[in-house]
C-alpha cells in the first residue's frame, strides 16, 4: 500500500473543473464521495513574494491516503514546497519537484482513524515567477485516493482545479511639489513608446503629494531615465515648473521631491504683433503692440499718429533723429495708457537705466506681471523689440533675495517685406546668454548721442523702476561638447557666369554633424520644451536638417534647421 501510493499511481480520472473561493469547506455533490480543493482559490501575489495555498479535502467517508501531480506553468508561479504540518496524512508524505509539476502523496499513519468532513491534505508555498501580470491554473492529475478497504475512489471524488494570478510588478514614484502642482507628467526616455507624458495618478491640491504607478519591464525598469515635468498654472499666461531627470535605482519604489523651480510668464497667444509699416518705425511698432494689448484695437493710434507723437516727445538733443528714443516712447505710450478720450487708466510706463545688464533685466522681470515692456536692440535705438515674456527659476523678487534669469520671449517688428531679410520674428524664445550678448547692448553704438540722458547705459521701457536689494543670476547655457568642432574645407560645385566651377566651402564631418545636432535636440529639449507647451506640440512634429555654420563679429556657431516634413502628393491624372 505504502509503495503504490509513494509512486502515485498512474490511473487518470475525470473530474467536475469548478471556480472556488471559499473559507468553509466545499459540499460533497449528490452521488459522490469526497470533494477536493485548494483554499484560498483563486490565489494570488506579486512578483518574488511566497505565499501558501491549502489542499483539502471533504470527505464522508474516513480515508487512508492519497496522492497528487499538481501541474503549472513555471513562467508564471512556481510551487517551491509542501508543508504536512496539521495534515494527519504524514506517514510516507513526500513532495517532488518536477519542473513545470510537483508529485504529493501521504499515507494516514493510524490507518483510517480520522474524522470524516474537513480534512488538511498539505499547504503549498506558492511564489510568483513573473514580473508582468498572469496566470497560471494548478492543475490536478494523476491522482488517488484510497478509503480504508484501500479501494480507489475513483469517480467518487471530485478535485477541483485552482488558478493563481501573478500580480504585475509595480514601481511607484511619488513626492511632494512644492508648491502644489496642477499637473505631474512623466516620459520614460528608455521606453517612450510605454510612457510618454504620462499623468499621475494622484495629486494632493493641498500638500501636492503625486504619485504614479508603472508595471515593472515592460513600463520601467532599473536604470531607465524617468523625465518628469511638474508644473503649477495658475493663469493663461503664467507657469511655475519643473523639470528632473530621475535615474530608476530601486524598483521597488522611489521618492523624488519637486521644487517649481521654472518661473514662465508669456502673453500668448492673445498678445498682439504688428511690424512696422515704414523703415525707422521699430519704436512706433512696438507702441502699437504694447497699446493694442491694453486698448481695444479701434482705440490703437496708427503707427503714422505713433511716430509723430513719439518724435515730438524726444529729448531735445534727439529732437532731429528718426528714431523715437527712450523718453519718445514713455510718453507716447502713457498718453493713450493714462485716461485718454474718456478711456480708463489701463498702464503706467517708465524707464530703466541701469549700468549692468543684470540691473536692466531685473527691471524687466519684476514688471511683466503687470504686461510687456520695450527694450532698444544692438546699441541704438533703430530696432525696438518686444519683451512679451521672461523664464527665471521663480517669481522675480521685489525685495532682498535673488533669483535667476534664464531668457525671453520676443517680439521683434522688423518688416522682413519691407526691409529683406532679417528680425527676429513674433514670439521667439532668446536664452539670456543670446538676449545680452546680441541684441540688448549699452547705448553707445552710432546714433546715439553723447548728451543722450541714457547713452552708455542698458535701457528697457517698462513700469516705473524703483530701488531694492536683489541679486540677479544670470542663468548661462551650460557647455554641450567635450572638444571644439572645427569645419574643414571641402570643394562644391557652383555656377559662376554660368560655367559651373568648384570653390571652397567649410563643412562638418558627418559625425560632428550628428554631435551637433545632438547637442541642438538636447539644449531646446532641457531649456525650452517643457516650459513653452505651444513650440513643444510643434517641435515634436519636426525633422533636424543638416547643420549650418554661420560666422559673425560675435563668435562663429551653428544653426540647426528643424523642419516638419512634407508628404509629397501624387500627380492627378486629368
Amino acid at each position: 500500500m505504502k509503495n503504490k501510493i509513494a509512486m502515485v499511481g498512474i490511473l487518470v480520472i475525470a473530474f467536475t473543473v469548478l471556480a472556488v473561493s471559499s473559507a468553509a469547506a466545499l459540499p460533497i455533490p449528490p452521488g459522490k464521495d469526497a470533494i477536493v480543493w485548494l483554499e484560498p482559490d483563486p490565489s494570488s501575489g506579486p512578483y518574488g513574494m511566497d505565499l501558501t495555498v491549502q489542499l483539502k479535502v471533504n470527505t464522508s467517508v474516513y480515508l487512508a491516503g492519497w496522492a497528487d501531480w499538481v501541474y503549472f506553468n513555471p513562467n508564471c508561479v512556481n510551487i517551491t514546497d509542501g508543508d504536512f504540518t496539521g495534515a494527519p496524512f504524514t506517514d510516507g508524505a513526500e513532495f517532488w519537484h518536477f519542473g513545470d509539476y510537483v508529485k504529493v502523496a501521504g499515507l494516514d499513519p493510524n490507518f483510517c482513524e480520522q474524522q470524516t468532513g474537513e480534512i488538511l491534505l498539505i499547504t503549498f508555498t506558492l511564489q510568483c515567477n513573473s514580473t508582468n501580470a498572469c496566470t497560471s491554473q494548478l492543475y490536478h492529475n494523476n491522482v488517488e485516493m484510497f478509503d480504508c478497504t484501500l479501494t480507489q475512489l475513483e469517480d467518487k471524488a471530485v478535485w477541483i482545479h485552482g488558478n493563481f494570478t501573478c500580480e504585475a510588478q509595480t514601481y511607484t514614484i511619488n513626492g511632494y511639489t512644492n508648491p502644489t502642482a496642477d499637473t505631474v507628467k512623466i516620459t520614460n526616455m528608455n521606453k517612450p513608446d510605454a510612457v510618454d507624458d504620462r499623468p499621475a495618478d494622484y495629486i494632493d491640491p493641498v500638500t501636492g503629494f503625486y504619485n504614479l504607478t508603472l508595471n515593472v519591464s515592460d513600463e520601467v525598469d532599473t536604470g531607465d531615465e524617468l523625465r518628469i515635468i511638474a508644473c503649477d498654472v495658475p493663469d493663461n499666461y503664467t507657469s511655475n515648473c519643473n523639470r528632473t531627470d530621475h535615474t530608476v535605482v530601486d524598483i521597488s519604489g522611489e521618492t523624488v521631491n519637486l521644487t517649481l523651480n521654472h518661473y514662465c510668464q508669456n502673453y500668448y497667444p492673445s498678445f498682439p504683433f504688428h511690424t512696422w509699416e515704414e523703415s525707422d518705425w521699430s519704436g512706433p511698432a512696438a507702441m502699437e503692440m504694447l497699446i493694442d494689448n491694453y486698448r481695444d484695437t479701434s482705440d490703437v493710434p496708427n503707427q503714422t499718429v505713433l511716430n509723430t507723437t513719439g518724435l515730438s516727445y524726444n529729448q531735445a538733443c534727439n529732437a532731429d533723429i528718426l528714431f523715437v528714443d527712450p523718453l519718445g516712447m514713455r510718453r507716447t505710450l502713457n498718453l493713450y495708457l493714462h485716461a485718454y478720450e474718456g478711456l480708463p487708466y489701463v498702464a503706467n510706463y517708465g524707464i530703466g537705466s541701469y549700468d549692468t545688464i543684470g540691473a536692466v533685466l531685473h527691471y524687466i522681470c519684476k514688471w511683466q506681471y503687470l504686461g510687456p515692456g520695450a527694450a532698444p536692440a544692438y546699441g541704438n535705438y533703430s530696432n525696438w523689440m518686444v519683451i512679451r515674456g521672461i523664464h527665471t527659476n521663480k517669481t522675480p523678487s521685489f525685495t532682498q533675495g535673488s533669483y535667476e534669469i534664464y531668457g525671453f520671449w520676443i517680439n521683434d517688428p522688423f518688416n522682413t517685406s519691407l526691409e529683406g531679410p532679417g528680425g527676429i520674428g513674433e514670439n521667439t524664445y532668446k536664452s539670456v546668454d543670446q538676449w545680452s550678448s546680441i541684441y540688448h547692448k549699452k547705448l553707445n553704438e552710432s546714433g546715439v548721442n553723447l548728451s543722450d540722458s541714457y547713452y552708455d547705459t542698458y535701457v528697457a521701457v517698462c513700469e516705473p523702476p524703483e530701488d531694492d536689494d536683489v541679486v540677479v543670476t544670470l542663468a548661462h547655457a551650460k557647455p554641450r561638447f567635450a572638444d571644439a568642432i572645427a569645419p574643414m574645407l571641402a570643394e562644391k560645385p557652383m555656377m559662376l557666369y554660368g560655367a559651373e566651377q568648384l570653390a571652397l566651402e567649410k563643412v562638418v564631418r558627418d559625425d560632428e554633424s550628428l554631435k551637433i545636432v545632438k547637442a541642438a535636440i538636447e539644449g531646446v529639449t532641457e531649456e525650452l520644451v517643457p516650459y513653452d507647451a505651444e513650440f513643444a506640440a510643434v517641435f515634436a512634429k519636426t525633422v533636424p536638417g543638416k547643420p549650418m555654420l554661420v560666422t559673425s563679429d560675435n563668435g562663429n556657431y551653428y544653426i540647426v534647421p528643424f523642419n516638419v516634413p512634407v508628404l509629397e502628393r501624387p500627380p492627378v491624372k486629368i
